[in-house]
This record gives structure tokens, sequence and C-alpha cells, in this order.
């Protein structure tokens, strides 16, 4: 299933801001997300939401420590409240190891990149009105039918 319009996902604020990948960020339209913050990203991607853009957001609020699913945090349903839409779920796989993966460093090495295969899975769409334990059931089930980790 292709999508021909560009998704702009929430990324963390303080990968966002390293130098190098900025620009790049803003050009993919990425919305920063900081602890701090919070409100303003969340303001901003439900406004992107309303003008019909698609958001990627990763509810566990960070890429895993263990490459495991972690607890989905309420902030995919503060977005989502009074905005006409549908909940995608999915999951990345082939990042745990990676230089963009929280690994220990021992396991997470610069020449890996060039040949990982990261690739993003979506599943079925979800009620706007789906809970977190629906959410992190849907990322579960895609992980372990489609997922090589």
């Amino acid at each position: 299933m292709g999508i021909e319009r560009r998704i702009g996902y929430m990324m963390e604020r303080s990968i966002y801001d390293k130098r190098l990948i900025r620009p790049i960020m803003k050009l993919g339209r990425v919305i920063p997300v900081s602890s701090t913050a919070a409100k303003d990203a969340f303001r901003s991607a439900k406004k992107r939401l309303k003008e019909n853009e698609i958001i990627g957001v990763v509810p566990e609020g960070s890429i895993s420590h263990g490459g495991e699913i972690g607890k989905i945090y309420p902030g995919f349903q503060i977005i989502a409240q009074g905005v006409d839409a549908v909940i995608i779920p999915f999951y990345i796989d082939g990042i745990y190891g990676s230089i963009f993966s929280r690994a220990p460093k021992r396991d997470a090495k610069m020449s890996n990149i060039m040949r990982r295969r990261i690739r993003i899975i979506y599943g079925a769409p979800l009620s706007i009105d789906s809970d977190a334990k629906a959410l992190h059931d849907a990322i579960t089930h895609l992980k372990e039918t489609h997922g090589s980790e």
C-alpha cells in the first residue's frame, strides 16, 4: 500500500536539534517534541491533522532501549481528540542495534547503517477513539507477524 502524501513525524527535540540533521528534519516537516513543550508540539500536530496532513507519532515517546514495545503514552490520544481522522499503527523494524536506536554503543555501530534494512510496517486503521491497549496490541501484532527483530 503506497501513500502519495508526505508523512510528518514527531521527533524528540534533543535529536531534532542536532546541527547536522536539523535542516533535513525541517524539510521533512518533522515536529520536535520535548517534555517541557509537549503541548506546543501536540497543538502543531493537531493543526496539521485538521489540515488533512498525515502525522507519525511514536506513542512510546521514544525508540526503545531493548527493542521491545514500551508503554504507550496518552499523547496520541490528546492529539486525536476532536480530529476527524484514523489511527494507523506502525512498527519500525530493524532499528534496534542501529545508530538510531538506544541500544548499547557496542551494539550500535556506524558501519551497520549501510547494511541494515530498516522498514516501517503499517497496520490496519484503528478508530480515532482507540485506547493505549488497543494501539499496543496492534503494534505488537505487527512486530510478531512482520518483524525480524
